[in-house]
């Protein structure tokens, strides 16, 4: 049951890197800025400002 579990937990983390990969790729390939895209339209300048940490 434990190497169950522990192929299950694996493979999960296995999908789950694939899926950000994807996703960040598609961002980056996108045309156009992707903060902009994420934005939406509606967004003012003050929505794409950095803000210091």
């Amino acid at each position: 049951m434990a190497a169950y579990i522990l192929r299950r937990f694996v493979s999960t983390i296995a999908v789950m890197a694939l899926v950000g990969i994807f996703v960040f790729l598609l961002l980056r390939l996108a045309p156009g800025e992707p903060v902009a895209m994420i934005a939406g339209k509606s967004a003012t300048a003050e929505t794409f400002r950095r803000h210091p940490q």
